[in-house]
């Protein structure tokens, strides 16, 4: 049952379907509905501000409010899987591939990747150092 409701929730935050948990929610002011909302709010804004940060520069290009629009839409197809949010937005580059309000930009798919590949970098497990002399050599 924990599990159940845990689940119906997670379906609020991430796609607002309030369906299946309205019937348990009370609320005193305002609707049921709108109450739930907040979280989808709420969880829609926290990824974006997650997407901006992995793609600086993609929203710099695009401008916030395109970017806000695309994330939207991302997160609605892609929400996380993993409970890292340091992994998330690993495949921007492909949906910016068929993200048809952006076909007048082909570079941004590219720019999304170099942006992914800093990522990956930047938590990559550390590796032993060159030897200087084998370098040398």
């Amino acid at each position: 049952m924990l599990h159940d409701l845990q689940r119906e929730f997670s379906d609020v935050a991430l796609t607002n379907s309030v369906a299946a948990l309205l019937p348990q929610v009370t609320a005193s002011r305002g609707s049921r509905k709108r109450r739930l909302g907040v979280y989808h709010a709420n969880t829609v804004n926290s990824l974006t501000d997650v997407l901006s940060a992995a793609y600086p520069v993609v929203q710099r290009i695009v401008g916030d409010r395109f970017f806000n629009g695309l994330a939207k839409e991302f997160i609605e197809m892609h929400p996380p899987r993993q409970p890292t949010l340091f992994r998330y937005g690993g495949a921007l580059a492909d949906f910016l591939g068929g993200f048809v309000p952006a076909k007048d930009l082909p570079y941004l798919v590219d720019v999304a990747r170099l942006e992914w590949a800093r990522i990956d970098a930047y938590f990559a497990a550390d590796r032993t150092p060159l030897d200087p002399q084998r370098l040398a050599d």
